[in-house]
């Protein structure tokens, strides 16, 4: 179950109510749809399509194996993505 798995990669309990409070504070999930309200995909993540039209990336140095992969991971028409 989840919690094995949680606990085999040294994740507590505690640890878990803390990254909740980070992200709610103090206010509870009432809401039918809590994910609008706390927004977690724009506080935690960057728009990198966005960062990449303005420039904004640092150049990638000695990827070019990983990003071929890439490149042909998601080129491919017939099998899914991984």
């Amino acid at each position: 179950d989840i919690g094995k798995l949680l606990r085999s990669m040294g994740i507590k309990k505690d640890d878990i109510y803390k990254a909740l409070v980070d992200v709610r504070g103090t206010q509870r999930v009432t809401d039918q749809n809590p994910e609008q309200k706390y927004q977690a995909l724009e506080r935690y993540s960057r728009d990198l399509t966005a960062l990449a039209k303005r420039g904004s990336l640092d150049p990638v140095i000695g990827r070019d194996e990983e990003i071929r992969r890439v490149i042909q991971v998601l080129s491919r028409r017939t099998k899914n993505n991984p």
